[in-house]
């Protein structure tokens, strides 16, 4: 290995003799601390004023690694007698490293154990082949970087924990030749307590499932991948992290790109986000001091706007009041005045998606159902529940009647129910209202998803259980007719939280229950299920919980790389995608 200035150090995993100067200790440089470190053993160096110790891991005449007991490995390069803490970027940069023997840094930025970053040159061009090994029968993670050049970078993504990882890499030239090497990272385990354990397995697919709270599983049982940077959201090779006041974007390393805070007064409540085509943020939230009518009384409400912010400024782009359009005097599902931290909760919305087939944003609220609303105008273009409650709307109960907004159910055939079924005093079997709903989705060719939470509602007529259920609905949008074409009752019951992933013409439907008893794990988990969409039959179901009672809000099917790392570039319009029914949650589809 060559140092880029001017002088040769050679990697010596042998111990070398130690000079007689080491008797009185060597001078070290940290960023935080100048102390003389002195030999207390072979290859063990401890801080003369303090019992900090390390081992010696990597030694030449000019540089030191030192592995500390208590946290990480530091490098210290040699200059004037003195050896001077050098990053590791910095060490990255000043060496050249090939792919035969490249620089591994595992967590670069502190905040994602399970990841790491590659970085190497080649003396020609060339496009390079990343593979991480699963443990059998679970597949590799493959990923494929397509651009020729000769310094290359990388993020490696997956990682098992606790595991001494293999992960291969080749670099395919111009020419067609290939160089091939692999590379051992070792990791720990991570500091977040999880009870995981499947209880179902009918194949041998693989999904990734992402969490909220910055955890990745997979369907054999290991978690691969975590961060500890809070209530995150995983887009297209980029997390999102969500700190109720603002927000900031981080990569999959953990490396922090941005951070902006909401327009004054505005405060979110970490239930959910959306992105637009031009990946600007739809966040849901609050601003202070507002209020509706709502039985007879002026009442403060919240969690009834929408934002939109630029993706790179944080700036405010587009504001929408979802009080204006809908009735908050609506005494259905919640009950009258519902106070929710002092406020009036009408709405609870708790998820936000831009629906590009018809330029509008699909909401879900707990106390409503789900809605579509103009993302030119803002104005309502339908709502969907119990046909009940929709005579006003308005902050002040002033607004137009939205009755001719509200969809209407019909059967396979195309034919209405009676009214006690649009008015949700009865259900069919092919055909309920939700109540009490989270994650809506737009899925295209009219196709929308949404979990019921089901549980019972405030109107002593309408048709509830408690027992929740993932369900898809063709709505269209001209007719204003919804049609439920897929529903499962999973037989538990949470009161929160909960998703359905299903993309139109894909073998799968992802769903996740939040919070449901289960005396074998210890008080309530969440369970994460993949069903045959055809049969129902469930494919893979697991329970997992966080410490205590908590629990995970949202659960969806991922992939740990953008799409134009998919596919080897000869092979990118003729092979299958290996998860084909699988998109980032709530990017709009194509």
């Amino acid at each position: 290995m060559f140092l880029k200035p001017i002088f040769f150090i050679c990697f010596c995993f042998f111990s070398l003799p130690l000079m007689a100067a080491n008797q009185q200790g060597w001078t070290f440089q940290h960023a935080a601390w100048k102390d003389t470190l002195v030999e207390t053993g072979k290859n063990r160096l401890c801080r003369q004023g303090n019992n900090d110790c390390a081992t010696v891991i990597r030694r030449s005449p000019e540089l030191l690694t030192l592995r500390w007991d208590k946290w990480g490995e530091e490098s210290f390069i040699k200059k004037n007698d003195i050896y001077t803490h050098i990053t590791s970027e910095e060490l990255a940069d000043m060496f050249v490293y090939n792919i035969k023997m490249p620089f591994v840094q595992l967590n670069p930025y502190g905040r994602t154990p399970l990841s790491a970053q590659i970085k190497f040159e080649t003396e020609k061009p060339a496009r390079i082949i990343l593979r991480v090994k699963g443990i059998p029968p679970a597949e590799d993670i493959v990923a494929y970087f397509n651009t020729f050049t000769t310094k290359h970078a990388y993020p490696v993504l997956g990682l098992y924990p606790k595991h001494k990882n293999i992960v291969e890499l080749t670099a395919v030239y111009q020419d067609g030749t290939q160089e091939s090497s692999s590379v051992l990272i070792t990791t720990s385990g991570i500091p977040h307590p999880v009870f995981y354990h499947v209880k179902t397995k009918n194949d041998l697919d693989n999904y990734y499932y992402w969490s909220n709270d910055g955890l990745i599983f997979d369907e054999y049982g290991y978690v691969r991948f975590y961060t500890n940077a809070g209530f995150t959201h995983w887009f297209h090779n980029e997390i999102i992290v969500d700190y109720i006041s603002g927000l900031e974007r981080l990569s999959p390393l953990g490396k922090s790109l941005q951070k902006y805070t909401f327009p004054e007064g505005f405060y979110t409540y970490r239930h959910g986000l959306g992105r637009m085509p031009n990946k600007n943020i739809l966040i849901m939230g609050t601003f202070p001091n507002t209020a509706v009518l709502n039985n007879g009384k002026k009442q403060v409400s919240h969690r009834d706007y929408i934002l939109e912010l630029d993706y790179q400024t944080g700036r405010e782009v587009r504001r929408w009041d979802l009080a204006k359009i809908l009735n908050p005097d609506r005494h259905v599902i919640v009950k009258p005045g519902h106070m929710d931290y002092g406020k009036n909760d009408w709405i609870h919305t708790n998820s936000i998606m831009y629906d590009s087939d018809h330029d509008a944003l699909i909401i879900s609220g707990r106390h409503i159902g789900m809605a579509s609303v103009d993302y030119q105008t803002g104005a309502l273009n339908w709502v969907m529940g119990p046909n009940l409650g929709y005579e006003k709307s308005g902050r002040d109960g002033k607004g137009p009647a939205l009755t001719d907004k509200v969809l209407t159910a019909i059967n396979r055939q195309g034919v209405a129910y009676p009214l006690a079924v649009q008015q949700g005093y009865q259900e069919r079997p092919d055909f309920k209202w939700p109540t009490k709903t989270h994650d809506a989705k737009a899925l295209g060719k009219g196709y929308y998803s949404i979990f019921d939470n089901n549980g019972e509602a405030y109107h002593p007529q309408i048709a509830a259980s408690y027992n929740s259920r993932p369900v898809i609905y063709r709505i269209d949008h001209e007719k204003k007719t919804i049609e439920q074409i897929w529903s499962l009752y999973l037989n538990r019951f949470s009161p929160v939280g909960s998703s359905i992933f299903w993309q139109p013409d894909t073998p799968f439907v992802f769903a996740f229950i939040a919070q449901a008893e289960d005396k074998n794990a210890n008080g309530s988990a969440g369970y994460v299920y993949r069903f045959d969409f055809a049969t129902k039959k469930p494919l893979f179901e697991a329970a997992i919980k966080r410490a205590g009672d908590a629990y995970y809000y949202t659960l969806d099917p991922v992939l740990f790389y953008p799409p134009e790392n998919r596919y080897p570039p000869q092979e990118e319009n003729t092979i299958p995608n290996p998860l084909p029914s699988i998109k980032d949650r709530n990017d709009a589809p194509s």
